[in-house]
């Protein structure tokens, strides 16, 4: 299931590659200066490296838990951001997603780097490298050259302690689209439900319903993409949809769809689409 992380107004060019494998999810750049950008909640951990005036800044970014959040007006000519699958940050970062969540820490990942890599004694490998990278996103390399850079130094990074079991939750729930039993899971992987939640929760900073929540809209987002907005939303259509995701009925689906987008499903299709 791909779904645009943004909703990006005219004027603001954003390219994207995704991954397969490993802990990224995809890679994205964003060209802009001075106009205001909405992220969707997806439950993922971001990486952002902001250029402004040839300077860089680095963020790590926590997910939103409800509503199309808008950020403040944009004050960086040039955004390179690396998106991490749901729950996982590289334990060298040393970070908890549950810190970041609805809000963005910034972080010297000189240090960070050179601290987990003094034991290696590769430490000013990584400063040189780390140099290196932030030189070609000043001077507007090729996007797949910075994609290219970014994976030569960050290959070595490892998940922290418990994020395997997370990634097994987050398969199974992207899996069925956030329509699933949690008691059902927990058996399926050979855990107690109520362990699972707490290790969930200490990776996360959220309940698994919570996540199952915002993977049902994400997955509701994705089925929209498919309907052709000049038409309207057929009633009919709008039923396939909630059924499918496991909603009670149309009102259930709108109320949490707005919940998690601050816009009607039709609403949301209309503006969304607008970036195609």
């Amino acid at each position: 299931m791909t779904v645009n992380s943004f909703i990006l107004g005219n004027g603001i060019l954003c390219h994207e590659e995704m991954e397969t494998g490993g802990m990224i999810q995809k890679f994205y750049e964003i060209y802009n200066r001075g106009m205001k950008i909405k992220s969707v909640p997806d439950g993922c951990i971001d990486l952002q490296f902001m250029v402004s005036n040839g300077r860089v800044s680095t963020f790590v970014s926590g997910s939103l838990l409800e509503g199309a959040g808008e950020e403040p007006a944009c004050d960086y000519e040039y955004r390179f951001g690396v998106k991490l699958d749901p729950g996982l940050i590289p334990e060298q970062f040393g970070i908890k997603c549950s810190l970041v969540l609805n809000g963005r820490t910034k972080v010297d990942l000189k240090e960070n780097l050179k601290v987990s890599l003094k034991e290696k004694g590769t430490e000013n490998l990584i400063e040189q490298d780390l140099s290196r990278f932030y030189q070609m996103l000043c001077d507007g390399e090729d996007f797949e050259k910075k994609i290219s850079c970014f994976k030569q130094i960050f290959q070595e990074q490892r998940a922290g302690k418990n994020q395997a079991i997370v990634k097994k939750i987050v398969q199974k729930v992207k899996e069925a689209n956030g329509n699933l039993g949690i008691s059902e899971m927990a058996k399926d992987l050979g855990y107690c439900q109520k362990y699972l939640d707490r290790i969930f929760r200490d990776n996360m900073g959220i309940s698994i319903k919570k996540y199952a929540d915002v993977v049902r809209i994400r997955a509701a987002i994705s089925l929209l993409e498919k309907k052709d907005k000049n038409a309207g939303m057929e009633v009919s259509e709008m039923d396939e949809i909630y059924e499918t995701l496991g909603f009670y009925d149309q009102a259930h689906f709108i109320k949490t769809f707005k919940r998690y987008t601050k816009m009607t499903p039709r609403q949301f299709q209309i503006n969304f689409m607008e970036q195609e």
